[in-house]
């Protein structure tokens, strides 16, 4: 989901998802928002731009680093699979 998704398809998946969750609502009159009900109180979210703001670095970059690894072994747990010819 998260590595096609837009910020519309993101939110069309989390309403979908959540209708229907206590802990998250929709905002009726914002189309492009959420709000999770935090121990703080209710934080509301804008779409634009969240899966962006949010998306593991970290997990990218330590991927990439291991499938170059020298050890053969390990550099094979992280290859990208090519498409098999038809």
């Amino acid at each position: 989901l998260f590595a096609t998704a837009t910020d519309d398809t993101f939110h069309q998946v989390l309403c979908k998802t959540h209708s229907s969750t206590s802990g998250i609502s929709f905002p009726k009159l914002r189309r492009d928002a959420f709000v999770i009900n935090h121990s703080s109180g209710h934080v509301e979210y804008g779409v634009e731009g969240f899966l962006d703001k949010n998306k593991d670095l970290l997990f990218s970059d330590l991927t990439e680093a291991m499938a170059s690894s020298t050890q053969p072994f390990i550099a094979s747990l992280f290859q990208t699979s090519s498409p098999t010819p038809t």
